[in-house]
């Protein structure tokens, strides 16, 4: 996964969406690089989800996704 990261620049800030603003950082960034929230707390990104079409999954779906790419490679 390292190997595919890249860097983002954040060039606009999404906030307040979150319930928690300690946490704001994290929908700008996915937001900016256009990448899904893995996370077990999906329940706190469900208003951004809905508001913005965020992507929001689990670890788990993460990396059944992962799997499934490979399985199609």
């Amino acid at each position: 996964m390292l190997a595919q990261a890249e860097f983002v620049t954040i060039y606009y800030s999404w906030r307040p969406i979150f319930p928690d603003p300690g946490d704001d950082h994290v929908i700008d960034c996915a937001m900016n690089a256009g990448a899904p929230v893995v996370t077990y707390n999906v329940r706190d990104f469900l208003q951004a989800a809905q508001a913005l079409g965020l992507e929001v999954i689990t670890p788990v779906e993460f990396v059944t996704q992962l799997a499934d790419e490979l399985n199609t490679e």
